[in-house]
């Protein structure tokens, strides 16, 4: 049961089956709509053991990278300075474990062009995350590497949607799971400017 300013949200983990109930206050509310049903899908992946990621997600290929960032931290700004690059997701990407493999995928769940609508080839693509950045505004580009521990407290406790209302079996599952990611993938600090270039930085190449 998850309590939002608007309605309330029933939700079962044994079917994933929910139901939305509005305050009669908002009953032209779209944005309780819009949070509650963010929050049910939210639920749905949690038990699934994947998850809603307050990232973005950018693919070159078939090889994905999540830049991590609060509001403000420049997540449309880096989605943007990557033109080698397929935008998945500027703030909301899924994030799911297939196959032994940590994939990312869209979702509806966007700031970049949210008003025109999802590409349907977008909708088709994944990739699978080879690393993990933490974004830092700064004067001048570089990597620095983020410690285990650290970027595994930092992911769990700021950049997973709606953690916090998801079911003990959920946060249990996820916890694990990015237990995993952060002793595999590797992550790092990505201090970075507004000019173009930066993925020179990110792949180890001279910026041109």
């Amino acid at each position: 049961c998850t309590l939002s300013r608007d309605g309330l949200l029933l939700f079962s983990p044994e079917t994933s089956d929910g139901q939305i109930c509005f305050f009669r206050s908002a009953q032209k509310s779209f944005y309780a709509l819009h949070r509650l049903l963010w929050i049910y899908f939210a639920q749905v992946l949690g038990e699934k053991g994947g998850c809603f990621l307050h990232a973005a997600a950018l693919a070159n290929g078939q090889k994905g990278a999540l830049f991590f960032g609060d509001s403000g931290a420049g997540k449309s700004t880096i989605a943007g300075l990557c033109p080698e690059c397929q935008v998945l997701s500027d703030d909301g990407p899924i994030f799911f474990e297939h196959n032994g493999e940590y994939m990312i995928y869209p979702s509806p769940y966007q700031q970049i062009d949210s008003l025109k609508g999802l590409n349907k080839e977008i909708i088709q693509m994944s990739a699978t995350v080879k690393n993990l950045y933490f974004l830092v505004k700064d004067r001048q580009p570089f990597l620095k590497e983020v410690l285990k521990k650290d970027a595994f407290s930092t992911i769990l406790n700021r950049h997973i949607h709606f953690f916090t209302f998801l079911s003990e079996r959920a946060k249990t599952t996820l916890f694990d799971l990015f237990f995993r990611v952060c002793d595999i993938i590797p992550t790092y600090n990505l201090h970075f400017t507004k000019e173009p270039g930066i993925w020179g930085v990110i792949s180890g190449k001279p910026n041109p």
